[in-house]
């Protein structure tokens, strides 16, 4: 199992050390179309996979790589990160939505609780 994942981590990585097999590019394209958090899943759950398989320190050590390869995918999946006064001005608009959203929803709130409580007075007359 190691060898396969092994394999076709080579065919999706490093395809020019496979250019005499035919079906190399199809699979390099197919490979360079996934996005970093697609490769980032693959590479954890195909390192993971082994481990609980046959859990030998041969095998940890070996999909170790694999399952550090798939956190740096990750990682950049995420992106960089914002200077401070761009996410300094993101939380203040982000603030001020949440308190709209918190003022209407309180306005539309107590008109819910008021005729709930009409319902509930009619039904009991």
């Amino acid at each position: 199992m190691q060898m396969l994942i092994a394999i076709l981590v080579l065919l999706f990585e490093c395809p020019y050390c496979c250019l005499m097999v035919t079906f190399v590019q199809k699979v390099s394209q197919f490979a360079d179309n996934r996005t970093y958090w697609q490769k980032a899943l693959m590479y954890t759950i195909s390192a993971i996979v082994p481990i609980c398989l046959c859990a030998g320190i041969s095998t940890i050590t070996g999909n170790l790589c694999l399952f550090v390869a798939g956190v740096f995918y990750g990682l950049m999946a995420l992106g960089k990160k914002a200077d401070r006064n761009e996410m300094v001005a993101r939380a203040s608009t982000e603030e001020s939505q949440n308190a709209d959203m918190k003022a209407h929803l309180m306005e539309t709130g107590g008109k819910v609780v008021a005729q709930q409580a009409l319902q509930n007075a009619s039904r009991k007359i």
